[in-house]
């Protein structure tokens, strides 16, 4: 019986890597990874730590943008799968603490005149505008309108340079205060709704982003309140010889409860106020400006800010931060890559109801590792 089970075990191992082989041998199959290592130091005053006392950190692990993945393309149908490696345990980085996480699982059908995408990936109107590494995103989170949950699930249509998706709603944020019993539901009707278009301008591109989520919140009185949120943006970039520039701008109502990243920044979030939603109004946007001197060096800088209002509440309410950046990316060889890297962010002001909240300002200085293979 037992030499009946391992031949059976056997065969069927041969069974997935034969099936494997000759998949592999009738599609186009890439394998790739990447591996980030984040080596920064930053130094926060006592404002910006919220503790009332500075803070000194060293940085010293595995990057979570590290990942491995893999590009599939058969005829008319192509996927993707890409998985990251995230060392939870910041002080140590210790593999024991370590994570395995989905960043990619999609496929895609070009049918002809358009294509259709399932799955999980960036939403249309995520933009990498800068290529600093300390913030796992270039600085979106400064008035970008990727999501604080970067890759989400969506059905996607594209029709050459124009992206319809209807995204995974997102109904986390509840309206900051509530009425007595507070929020006890939250219902939901339709996807969140992106579009993007791309114009190219030679020698400028252009790209146009908007996106829409509705939900209401339901209290223990089972009365409704709807918290519509939206966001609109521009990217330009264009490219000048060996410089580079790139802009974006963008505005967005409600941005913490549509779910955009920079709403962990500024506090973006809808309010509940004498019995009616009060909406908060998100401006952003960012610069960057790069100079490529050789095939080894890249040098860029960037600035980027992110700001919010509710001017609806009786009491002042406000938030702001700017990012200043520069980074010299140089290559050392095919897919090896060294980046020194200097942040100031300053989170300035915040005025709640009123009452006014220095939140002081941080320097992150150091170097962005990178080998990448295939």
């Amino acid at each position: 019986m037992k030499k009946i089970t391992v031949f059976l075990a056997c065969l069927a191992a041969f069974a997935m890597v034969f099936g494997f082989t000759v998949t592999a041998a009738m599609a186009d199959v890439d394998l790739y990874g990447s591996v980030r290592f984040r080596t920064y130091w930053a130094d926060k005053d006592k404002d910006f730590t919220g503790t009332g006392y500075d803070d000194e950190d060293l940085e010293w692990r595995l990057g979570h943008l590290s990942r491995w993945g893999v590009n599939y393309k058969s005829g008319n149908v192509s996927g993707k799968v890409e998985l990251d490696a995230r060392a939870t345990d910041t002080a140590t980085g210790s593999s024991m603490k370590g994570e395995i996480r989905v960043r990619h699982l999609y496929g895609e059908w070009d049918f002809g005149s358009g294509k259709l995408l399932i799955g999980q990936t960036f939403n249309p109107c995520t933009v990498y505008s800068s290529g600093i590494g300390y913030y796992s995103g270039g600085i979106q989170k400064f008035g970008g309108l990727g999501l604080e949950y970067f890759r989400t699930s969506q059905i996607r249509l594209t029709f050459d340079n124009l992206v319809l998706a209807l995204l995974t709603p997102d109904h986390d944020e509840k309206p900051d205060a509530a009425p007595a019993g507070g929020w006890v539901d939250t219902d939901t009707t339709i996807p969140r709704l992106e579009a993007r278009y791309s114009l190219k301008l030679d020698p400028v591109a252009i790209d146009f982003m908007g996106g829409f989520q509705t939900y209401d919140v339901v209290d223990i009185n089972d009365h409704e309140e709807t918290i519509d949120s939206y966001q609109l943006g521009i990217y330009a970039r264009t490219n000048w010889g060996p410089a580079y520039f790139k802009g974006v701008l963008t505005y967005a109502q409600n941005g913490a409860n549509y779910g955009l990243w920079s709403s962990t920044v500024v506090d973006q979030a809808a309010v509940y106020e004498n019995g009616d939603i009060d909406d908060a109004e998100c401006w952003g946007g960012s610069i960057v400006a790069g100079l490529k001197v050789n095939d080894m060096l890249t040098l860029e800088g960037s600035a980027g800010f992110a700001s919010s209002e509710n001017d609806d509440q009786d009491l002042k309410n406000e938030d702001d931060a700017q990012v200043y950046t520069l980074l010299a990316k140089i290559t050392l060889a095919p897919g090896v890559i060294v980046q020194p890297e200097l942040i100031y962010e300053d989170r300035d002001d915040r005025w709640d109801n009123g009452v006014k909240t220095e939140q002081g300002d941080a320097v992150i200085g150091g170097v962005f590792w990178v080998i990448n293979f295939k």
